[in-house]
Order: C-alpha cells, then sequence, then structure tokens
C-alpha cells in the first residue's frame, strides 16, 4: 500500500531537521511529502527549502486558537495530494518516527480493510483510547473530504469517533514508539477544555468524574468546571458516545489495575 506524508510546522525550525530527517528514512518511503508552512516568522522556510519536498503556504490569518490554523493548515495539505495513496501519514513537526513506523503500521491496514486510522504510541506508561494524533495514519478513503473534518476544539478526536460512528475501525498499537521532542504537559486551560468537549460528546457524568480524578490536583477541578459550563452534546449521537464511553471506561479501569498490580 502507498501512503504520502503531511506534515503542518510554524515557527519549529529546531524541530524540523529531526522530524524531517526520521521521514527520509523510513525502510518503506512515501509516494509524496507535503510540508505546509503555516506563514512561519523564524527559519523554518529556509530548512524546509533544504528538504526535497512539496511546500506550501498558508495563507490562513493567525487565530487566537492556534488549533484553528492546525485543523484549517491540514486540510489544505489534504486537497493539495497530487499523487493517488492509499494512506496518509500526518506527523506533528515535533515528532521523531523511527525507521520501520511506517511500515509496521501500513501492515494492520493490509490485515483489516476497516481500519481507517492507526497509530503507535509516545509514553508507555499512558493509557490510549484513541491512536496519538502526534503520528497518524489513516486510510485516505475515509478522510478524502477536507469538508468532513469538523473545525472544532480536539478535531483529531472528534475525527477518530466520527470514523468509528460510520462503521470504521481504530487502533493503537503500542509495540512501537516514537519521540515527542516538544513539552505537551496538559495545562489547567486544556484541561477546562477537554472538560468541555466531553459535555458536547455527551459523555456520562460517571466516565467525566473517573477521567478529571486521572487529571491530578487544579486540572482535576478546571476539566469538571468545563464540563459543567460545555454547550450540551453537539457532534455525535448520544447513543454512539454512550456506549463508546462505556467500553473506554472499562478499557481504562482494567488498565489502571494492570498498572497498580505491576507497581506493586
Amino acid at each position: 500500500m502507498d501512503y504520502s506524508v503531511i506534515v503542518t510546522v510554524y515557527n519549529d525550525e529546531e524541530f524540523l531537521p529531526r522530524c524531517f530527517d526520521a521521514i527520509q528514512n523510513q525502510s518503506i518511503h512515501p509516494k509524496e511529502i507535503i510540508i505546509i508552512d503555516d506563514n512561519s516568522t523564524d527559519n523554518t522556510g529556509k530548512i524546509i527549502d533544504q528538504y526535497p519536498f512539496q511546500k506550501i503556504f498558508s495563507t490562513e490569518p493567525k487565530h487566537e486558537q492556534r488549533w484553528l490554523n492546525r485543523v484549517r493548515a491540514f486540510k489544505l495539505a489534504l486537497k493539495s495530494i497530487k499523487k493517488p495513496t492509499d494512506l496518509i501519514l500526518k506527523i506533528d513537526s515535533d515528532i521523531i518516527i523511527p525507521p520501520n513506523y511506517a511500515e509496521t503500521l501500513i501492515q494492520h491496514f493490509q490485515k483489516d480493510p476497516k481500519l481507517a486510522a492507526t497509530s503507535g504510541i509516545q509514553n508507555p506508561n499512558q493509557f490510549h483510547p484513541l491512536p496519538r494524533n502526534g503520528a497518524i495514519m489513516y486510510r485516505q478513503e475515509a478522510i478524502q473530504n477536507p469538508e468532513d473534518i469538523r473545525e472544532v476544539y480536539a478535531w483529531d478526536r472528534w475525527t477518530l469517533l466520527w470514523l468509528q460512528e460510520k462503521g470504521y475501525n481504530v487502533h493503537v498499537d503500542e509495540t512501537i514508539r516514537y519521540t515527542e521532542l516538544r513539552d505537551s504537559l496538559l495545562t489547567t486551560k486544556e484541561a477546562k477544555r477537554s472538560g468541555i468537549v466531553r459535555r458536547r460528546e455527551y459523555y456520562p457524568i460517571r466516565a467525566v468524574i473517573i477521567q478529571a480524578f486521572l487529571q491530578g490536583g487544579l486540572k482535576s477541578l478546571y476539566f469538571i468546571y468545563g464540563y459543567i459550563i460545555g454547550a450540551g452534546p453537539e457532534r455525535h449521537s448520544k447513543d454512539f458516545i454512550k456506549k463508546y464511553s462505556e467500553k473506554e471506561e472499562k478499557e481504562r479501569m482494567k488498565y489502571i489495575r494492570k498498572r497498580v498490580e505491576v507497581t506493586k
């Protein structure tokens, strides 16, 4: 199966060489590598010019919410794919993938014709209910219409749940790991946003309390606060989210029990 790579970048000069070199060193080379520069103001453009990639500039104005720029840049890159491909590997600019990363993920698509998305992991000590968006591979036909990707906070999560709701499968391969160079610890503000997302997804309160507890400290309170002020169901059907959240919480508790036993 063929695959293309999409990397969205913004002022990432310190990360790009290692990210790009890792892409070039894949055991199976991509048909096309698209780099979309979201109006960087540092040396990002000069670094991109040193590589034989397709380079695209986004004319999207800067938004206070950076996630909006990222999702629109990704949608623009989807529209810019020139060569026919089966799969799309989306990589964040601060990610380093191992040489067999793409090859390993491709094998999962070959085994499962209903698989829409899969990824490796960054943190082996973390529960992974959904593929990790830092280095995720999609089936091209599943996301071929960029307008299907909603411009909402946590749009990557929305997309994965939407694909499952449509009958696709998603998968996390915990045997293969990538490296994340940027510090991505959740802030209290992001914890609040995550709570808002759960409210929009109509997560039941029991599942929200469990997830809030796992945030720890003030982030737990902000998570619950976000859920309380959230706007209610908006993106998925109530029945789908109820079944998904129940399954996720069972898997999460199973993981926690296993971690506790390992720790003891």
